[in-house]
């Protein structure tokens, strides 16, 4: 089995790829002082999402992510899960039913290059 068919399996929700809405996730950083990191999503799903971000929070870092699609707004609790150098993951904390309905049911968006 290969390392990327490993992941797919683990994954409970489809990954939709978003490219054009932006993202803010607050957290506290390691001095317990506010923190803001901004980026423009990579993908979703109705589990967690992917940001791209010039500077990424920590992984294990426990914060609020806001994104701001057409039709509804996407406030949780979330958790960051992987960090790299222009981006992070993060899963979401016990995010509503209906809206893991919507998020399932947005069509995909991916990067077409415009916003590098």
């Amino acid at each position: 089995m290969t390392s990327s068919k490993a992941v797919q399996e683990r994954r409970r929700h489809r990954r939709i790829p978003r490219a054009k809405e932006l993202a803010i996730f607050a957290y506290s950083d390691a001095r317990e002082r506010p923190a803001l990191a901004r980026g423009r999503l990579i993908d979703i799903s109705a589990g967690g999402a992917g940001i791209r971000a010039k500077e990424p929070p920590p992984t294990g870092a426990i914060g609020e992510l806001r994104v701001q699609f057409i039709g509804f707004q996407l406030a949780c609790e979330a958790k960051v899960v992987r960090s790299w150098n222009d981006g992070f993951a993060v899963e979401f904390a016990d995010i509503e039913s209906h809206i893991q309905t919507t998020i399932d049911a947005l069509p995909a968006e991916p990067d077409d290059g415009a916003h590098a």
